[in-house]
């Protein structure tokens, strides 16, 4: 049986996990400061969201970020050695995360609310499969792959597609084009536009809402709301996922090289 007392700790260097009244809150941070995204952390998400799916008395769930940015930079020191050990393992650990982190988030089966404080540039296709997305009007949203020298495939290609519409979707990720948190809105894949200091209130506000609902009905609505999106997951990723990784070990001494002092 899964407990927040069990897991929580495995993952305080980077989420602080606490609940109140069935809702699950989740504050990404690198030493209290904004979220600087890590490998370590990155192939942690998978199991992350699997204790959250499985402990029942998460009925909502909020996501944010801490400070300025929700997560603006990789650590370029983690990618570093990602690089530098580059081979069968390293490439394994990178599909196995890309083939999971969206599918077990869209997974738990509770409403999951992101609260996009600011920035948010590193694998943005995780945190917008949410199921509502409050934003501060300041947030900016960019996919990374392209503009790192990698192949925009895998989650990334299926959940910007499935928001966005094919066409727009390949501007979005063939350009690297940034999008403000009011042409998101516009586009309905923002909710709603909040200032930072009122978006975990208003965020609380929706997850009372959810939890009030029958247990069973608010599960089931869940997992109906997302069908879609886990179908699209299990027919397009495995592909575009072996193109992400065909990509990257091409580009792994150009990727290195952009790391030399």
């Amino acid at each position: 049986m899964h407990s927040l007392e069990a897991y929580a700790p495995n993952y305080v260097h980077f989420a602080k996990l606490t609940r109140q009244a069935g809702i699950l809150t989740v504050q990404f941070h690198t030493n209290d400061q904004s979220w600087e995204l890590m490998g370590e952390t990155r192939d942690s998400l998978p199991d992350l969201f699997i204790d959250i799916a499985h402990d029942r008395e998460n009925r909502a769930v909020i996501i944010t970020g801490t400070g300025d940015d929700f997560c603006a930079t990789l650590n370029p020191e983690s990618l570093q050695r990602e690089l530098g050990a580059w081979g069968a393992d390293v490439a394994d650990r990178w599909r196995f995360g890309g083939n999971h982190a969206v599918r077990k988030m869209i997974e738990i089966e509770a409403p999951v609310i992101l609260c996009l404080n600011g920035a948010l540039l590193q694998h943005a296709e995780i945190w917008m499969a949410a199921d509502i997305i409050l934003a501060d009007p300041q947030a900016t949203v960019q996919d990374f792959h392209i503009v790192s020298g990698q192949v925009p495939g895998g989650d990334a290609s299926v959940v910007w597609e499935t928001l966005l519409g094919h066409s727009r979707a390949k501007y979005f990720l063939l350009t690297g084009q940034t999008l403000s948190a009011q042409e998101l809105h516009q586009l309905g894949i923002v909710h709603e536009l909040c200032d930072r200091a009122s978006l975990l209130n208003r965020a609380q506000e929706l997850a009372s809402k959810f939890t009030s609902l029958n247990r069973h009905v608010l599960r089931y609505a869940k997992a109906s709301v997302t069908e879609r999106l886990r179908r699209n997951l299990a027919m397009e990723q495995p592909y575009t996922q072996a193109l992400v990784m065909l990509g990257a070990q091409s580009a792994v001494p150009e990727l290195l090289a952009q790391l030399q002092p």
